[in-house]
């Protein structure tokens, strides 16, 4: 399939400041986050050194982008991160953009792999503190655009298994949690997984919410946002119009066939806004904020059970009750409870 490649000139008014400018390229080239981006290669640059300048008729800043294909191109236009930075940023700004695309011919093909070469020992991305070298598997590569293999939670936990590693989930509270989730990440060149708890969507709000998912996805390295144990029903209507990677729907306590029955619907309308879900069968010992405490020890997760379950409900990740408990283990850790 061929890559497309996407350019964009852009001509701002000639009273728009220089910071405006700055801030512009910098956002921009957030956008190479996107699993849309083939291999994470998008360039922005400028003001042109045409000479004579004139040639440049007035265009002073560019954005290079590759593609998959055209409807790679088409998701990336069409994301809300694409969004976000054109409408704050360039349509109230701009005299006039040039746009033009084209596909890259099979004889080139190679060219292009030539462009992207160094996947093999590492990639250089640079975010806002400087230049750093991510190994290629600790990035998000675009392996196809469908469902569920556009949505980042799904990408880097396919991307643990295939390559036999376990990714952090990490619970936040405020935005000190986020930032140092994902700064540690950064120095680790690790992916990682940001949970938030539905009481967040109440008490700090839907913009908190958006901040923490414009904030993981800018980093320079994969970064999800999942919403942890949605209980009530309101929540997860809630969650399903804000950014969110993933979310837990927690119907553990309901009997198995109306756990199928919530599970299911609610992971086709995740679906159909790019949500995945994860669920849970059986019963884990313990509890975690804003959860109720279930004093009725752990039930023990079938795996027949559990085949028959996620495939009743099309839920991407299940949460199994192997030993393992919410909250502090004993001492001695896993090994004192037999795992």
């Amino acid at each position: 399939m061929a890559t497309v490649v996407h350019i964009v000139m852009f001509r701002f008014r000639p009273e728009i400041t220089h910071e405006h400018k700055e801030v512009f390229q910098r956002e921009l080239k957030k956008l190479k986050r996107l699993s849309c981006v083939k291999d994470h290669h998008l360039l922005v640059g400028g003001p042109s050194v045409t000479d004579p300048i004139s040639r440049s008729q007035g265009y002073q800043y560019c954005l290079v982008s590759y593609h998959h294909n055209l409807k790679a191109l088409e998701e990336y236009q069409a994301s809300t991160e694409h969004h976000e930075v054109t409408n704050k940023l360039v349509w109230p700004f701009i005299d006039n953009v040039c746009r033009f695309d084209f596909e890259v011919s099979s004889e080139d093909e190679h060219m292009v792999s030539n462009v992207m070469r160094g996947s093999e020992e590492g990639n250089l991305i640079r975010n806002d503190s400087g230049s750093v070298t991510i190994p290629t598997k600790g990035l998000l590569q675009c392996r196809g655009l469908e469902f569920p293999d556009s949505n980042l939670t799904y990408q880097v936990l396919q991307d643990a298994s295939k390559g036999k590693y376990a990714v952090g989930a990490y619970n936040c509270y405020n935005d000190d949690g986020v930032i140092a989730v994902i700064r540690a990440a950064e120095k680790k060149k690790s992916p990682a997984v940001i949970q938030l708890f539905p009481w967040t969507l109440r008490f700090q709000g839907p913009e908190f919410v958006k901040y923490v998912v414009s904030a993981a996805h800018s980093a320079s390295v994969p970064i999800a946002v999942h919403l942890d144990h949605c209980i009530k029903q309101e929540d997860i209507e809630l969650a399903l119009t804000l950014p969110f990677d993933s979310i837990m729907i927690d119907a553990a306590t309901l009997d198995e066939n109306d756990n199928v029955a919530l599970c299911a619907e609610n992971v086709r309308r995740a679906s159909r806004v790019g949500i995945t879900v994860e669920v849970e069968i059986g019963r884990i010992e313990g509890g975690e904020d804003g959860l109720p405490n279930v004093d009725q020890g752990a039930i023990h997760t079938d795996p027949q059970r559990a085949r028959e379950f996620m495939s009743k409900t099309g839920a991407h990740f299940l949460a199994p009750s192997f030993g393992n408990i919410h909250g502090g283990y004993p001492p001695g850790g896993l090994r004192s409870r037999g795992i």
